[in-house]
């Protein structure tokens, strides 16, 4: 029924006619402020306080100015697709108990579902936000999907509660991509295009975390986030304009009381490009609170070359060099250790062998005895720093098998020439 084609009578005598909860169906309906005030309270209950529908239909509908929902209550599905919104529209704090579809509604103004709750599947396939869209603090019990979807104004999820959620296909071209402290079952973006920053700082996903062929215009920032289930990033594309491509920190299961690690099989990274191969290194993991490692991608299969290899040596080298440093660091200062309790040891001794008058033979044998004794010591000492170091060592290598890497280091070309790689290749396949 298309209201604003009825005159005032008929009007008047439809409203009076509904009751809270009814079906509504005003597919293709033009509605402003004053009609959607009118309709609304026709439907309002005042028991809850709010305006309640059955079934909202709205495919195809136009609101002029500002469309408010605020508070409103869908107990059926509500059907808004295709609709355009001119103004703002705002469904902050409205329930959606049935299944939810904005797909292929356009959005002029600003899209604001801030604490709003959805209990069935929603959809916004194929919407089109021009300015802000707000989810911060909502809640989705079930699948949300955004496939096709554009964003050109900021997106926020701050503090939202969502099951399944995905994004292929997707494009943002706004200011910002907030996911951060949301509580996600599986997270998935695919085959998208994000210019500004995607902010997953603090978020908990109890499931998988997929993020494949996307192109990063200004990277990621999961710090704090924490993955229950595989984390999987590949056919990734870094733009030139990215200062550091991902900022990853994996909180363990047990954040607050383990200390151990992600294994290497939870994390995989492959077919990651970018336009300026040095943003690569900056790729970490963070597993515990003992330090970080870099998980470097494998060759997909055609794509490996020359810089790539150099690239890979040259970055085993690096490691190699600073262990060397630091094996060589360890060992000097237990010499010095070794030199002074040498020199407290026997210099107490030859005091107290001097004042008694021992021969000089007797004096020898003395000398001879710590030494030897302080001698065996380092040894020792050194020993033990060696076999710590190859321990590290073979640990490394055990977690780089098990995630499917070459060995970091002794692979072909790590001994070729000492420059880092230049920055004149067009792209980095680690």
């Amino acid at each position: 029924m298309c209201l604003a084609h009825l005159d005032a009578d008929a009007r008047n005598a439809y409203f009076e006619g509904l009751r809270p909860g009814d079906d509504v169906d005003h597919r293709g309906t033009s509605f402003d402020a004053e009609l959607l005030g009118a309709l609304k309270r026709a439907l309002y209950d005042p028991a809850s306080r709010s305006c309640r529908f059955g079934q909202a239909g709205f495919v195809g509908a136009t609101f002029t100015g500002e469309a408010r929902f605020t508070g409103v209550t869908f107990s059926g599905n509500a059907l808004f697709e295709e609709a355009r919104f001119s103004g703002n529209a705002y469904f902050d704090e409205a329930d959606f108990y049935g299944a939810t579809h904005f797909s292929g509604s356009n959005f002029t103004g600003a899209g604001v579902f801030t604490a709003a709750r959805f209990w069935g599947r929603t959809e916004f396939e194929g919407a089109w936000f021009a300015q802000r869209a707000l989810w911060g603090r909502a809640t989705f019990r079930d699948d949300v999907r955004f496939d096709h979807s554009r964003f050109d104004g900021s997106v926020s999820f701050h503090q939202a509660r969502m099951v399944n959620v995905a994004f292929r296909q997707a494009v943002f071209t706004g200011n910002a991509v907030c996911l951060s402290v949301t509580r996600i079952q599986d997270l998935s973006i695919k085959g998208s295009v994000c210019a500004p920053r995607l902010d997953l700082d603090m978020a908990a996903i109890s499931g998988a975390c997929s993020l494949e062929d996307v192109e990063f215009k200004r990277g990621i920032s999961m710090r704090g986030t924490s993955v229950e289930g595989r984390v999987t990033m590949e056919d990734l594309m870094l733009s030139d304009q990215a200062e550091d491509f991902l900022s990853v920190t994996l909180v363990p299961r047990e954040a607050a009381h383990a200390l151990g690690e992600y294994e290497a099989g939870d994390v995989g990274l492959d077919r990651i490009r970018s336009a300026r191969p040095r943003l690569i290194p900056l790729l970490r993991v963070w597993g515990n609170e003992f330090g970080h490692h870099v998980l470097i991608p494998s060759h997909p299969a055609g794509r490996k070359s020359a810089a790539h290899d150099r690239q890979n040596a040259y970055l085993a080298r690096r490691r190699r060099r600073r262990t060397d440093a630091a094996l060589i660091a360890a060992l000097a200062a237990l010499s010095i250790l070794a030199f002074f309790l040498t020199h407290e040891i026997t210099a107490g001794i030859l005091d107290v062998h001097a004042g008694l008058q021992f021969e000089p033979s007797e004096t020898g044998q003395i000398i001879t005895a710590v030494s030897g004794m302080v001698l065996a010591i380092g040894t020792g000492g050194a020993a033990v720093v060696k076999a710590i170091a190859l321990l590290i060592h073979a640990r490394a290598d055990i977690m780089r098998a098990r995630a499917g890497l070459p060995p970091a280091e002794g692979t072909a070309g790590a001994d070729a020439g000492d420059a880092p790689p230049g920055e004149s290749e067009s792209s980095s396949s680690l």
